[in-house]
């Protein structure tokens, strides 16, 4: 095979994204790294809401208001460095139509049943029939 022939790597063309952007991508993930302590602190304070006092610059008045939590910014920049839980899902159909999905979960602890269809909890081997 020849030197810039399909199939054969390192041919003509654009670097991949991943080679591209590699520093970047590893400065960003060091500044979350070394935030990583305040992000969670965040978490726990997101979670239960921020009272905002605010004060209106037309007339002076103050109005206090609860923000409802804001988690996501946080989670996924815990979650670039920390990872997600893995989940496989196996479905099958029955020759009488029904159907049956097995979800397992790679860490049981972390499986939430609440972000689930109507079923039973992860069970302790890390597995829900639903």
């Amino acid at each position: 095979m020849g030197k810039f022939q399909t199939g054969n790597p390192g041919g003509p063309g654009r670097p991949r994204k991943a080679e591209k952007y590699a520093g970047a991508v590893a400065a960003a993930e060091q500044r979350i790294v070394d935030r990583l302590p305040e992000l969670i602190d965040n978490l726990f304070t997101l979670a239960g809401g921020v009272v905002v006092e605010d004060t209106n610059p037309i007339d002076g008045s103050m109005s206090v208001y609860q923000k409802p939590p804001d988690r996501k910014a946080n989670e996924y920049l815990i979650d670039r460095i920390l990872g997600r839980p893995t989940q496989a899902i196996e479905a099958e159909i029955d020759a009488d139509g029904s159907l049956h999905i097995l979800v397992t979960y790679a860490d049981p602890d972390r499986a939430d049943p609440a972000e689930t269809p109507s079923g039973p909890a992860p069970d302790p081997t890390g597995s829900t029939a639903l």
